[in-house]
């Protein structure tokens, strides 16, 4: 544009010297003859201003200022992010949970009523693999020593590190039959008549069991809530408490309970 106008303007000049030059006298044929030299160096000026011009206007752009094409071609491409992927799914949320073993082992304690370890216990969770876990609990009743085993298939829930299990377990430990220990499955048992006290030293029982897991978001809490039924397997290898054969004044008979329910609540930390 700044060569089209210089032009221009140049052109008109030209046309104004050569009706100055017609007017004086000048022989049309001299004119003629002046008028492509002085045409091709006007030509020759204009561009050449035109040219010179191009540095002063790249030093007068602000500096950092791009161009349309340059912007274009200079632009990154979008990237990714971390929090999706190529089908827009968000990532996982980071495991907060410190346990070494990657919650593949706990230590728990255990308070509970007619439970296979014990009133009080403290039990070792083995969990290989989400799906199965191994439970070794020992404990003390009113009467002893007990301990126990238990398998259990483990069932993920949600919310996550939440699970429902099954059991099926062993147990054994000193038991005595009563109505004091039994309550109130012992007294719907006995129907009301107060029968000598029936003592095991060594009961055996075959435990089903249901049991909640929960582990905590973060840190290595794990909670436990479980309930099942204990079967009592060597039911005739009891023996009579003698101050109550004594006192009733008649001896033991074979009608006993084979059967308990328990309630357990256990709370540790991953290994």
């Amino acid at each position: 544009m700044a060569y089209a106008r210089t032009y221009a303007r140049e052109r008109f000049v030209w046309r104004r010297r050569r009706t100055k030059v017609t007017a004086v006298g000048v022989g049309g044929q001299n004119a003629k003859g002046l008028f492509y030299p002085v045409l091709t160096l006007e030509f020759a000026a204009a561009l050449g201003f035109t040219v010179a011009q191009l540095p002063l206007r790249s030093a007068l752009a602000q500096p950092g200022q791009l161009t349309r094409e340059e912007s274009t071609m200079s632009a990154p491409a979008p990237q990714p992010t971390a929090a999706s992927n190529v089908s827009g799914s968000v990532a996982p949320e980071p495991n907060l949970r410190t346990s070494s073993t990657n919650d593949a082992a706990a230590v728990v304690g255990h308070i509970g009523l007619g439970a296979p370890a014990g009133l009080i216990g403290v039990d070792i969770d083995l969990m290989p693999i989400d799906y199965i876990a191994l439970e070794v609990g020992v404990g003390v009743n009113t009467y002893g020593l007990q301990w126990a085993a238990t398998p259990r298939l483990r069932i993920p829930l949600r919310p996550r590190r939440t699970y429902l299990g099954f059991g099926l377990g062993f147990s054994q430990g000193r038991y005595k039959s009563d109505s004091q220990s039994g309550g109130v499955l012992f007294a719907l048992h006995s129907m009301g008549e107060d029968k000598p006290a029936k003592i095991w030293s060594r009961a055996r029982w075959l435990n089903y069991e249901l049991a909640f897991d929960r582990f905590t978001d973060k840190g290595r809490g794990l909670m436990r809530l479980a309930t099942g039924i204990a079967v009592l397997q060597n039911r005739t290898s009891y023996t009579c408490d003698a101050a109550d054969v004594a006192r009733l004044g008649f001896n033991c008979d074979n009608n006993v309970l084979s059967s308990v329910m328990y309630f357990v609540f256990s709370y540790g930390l991953s290994i």
